[in-house]
């Protein structure tokens, strides 16, 4: 289950009495606003010991986990293979208003294992929205849609 607010105790407890203990749950809030950013290195452009920074943002789908239960995912970003002209050049469709992408963050209230499965379920979600030729949401199409 995908929320934009906090989850309660009870609507964990009313997701665990509907499904059963036995089947695995993961409720996951989505915080769009995030103060954060990631630069991308290019290692080609380096000077000497010194990093410089890459032409093009983050790869769209990079995520960071920060604690247990927090997690930044980047479904805004560079993606390659889009454009039929040069597929070797990353495109990001938001670079002529804003040059960095913020992440989103994701928030575990239920739920085990590793950030990997949850951030593909995410980043899938945003790529679909047929109502738009968009290449890619920044949310899921869970909080999106109805």
């Amino acid at each position: 289950m995908h929320k934009t607010s906090h989850i309660t105790e009870d609507e964990i407890q009313g997701a665990v009495d509907a499904f059963g203990i036995k089947t695995e749950l993961e409720l996951v809030q989505i915080v769009r606003g995030t103060n954060w950013y990631g630069l991308k290195l290019d290692k080609s452009r380096m000077t000497g010991e010194k990093p410089a920074p890459a032409s093009y943002p983050i790869d769209r789908g990079l995520y960071l986990p920060i604690t247990e239960t927090e997690c930044l995912l980047w479904t805004q970003g560079s993606v390659m293979g889009v454009n039929p002209l040069a597929p070797s050049r990353p495109v990001f469709k938001e670079a002529a208003l804003k040059p960095l992408p913020n992440p989103i963050m994701l928030r575990r209230f239920s739920g085990e294992g590793g950030w990997h499965d949850t951030c593909s379920s995410v980043l899938a979600l945003t790529e679909v929205d047929w109502n738009n030729n968009a290449l890619y949401k920044t949310m899921p199409s869970t909080l999106v849609y109805s």
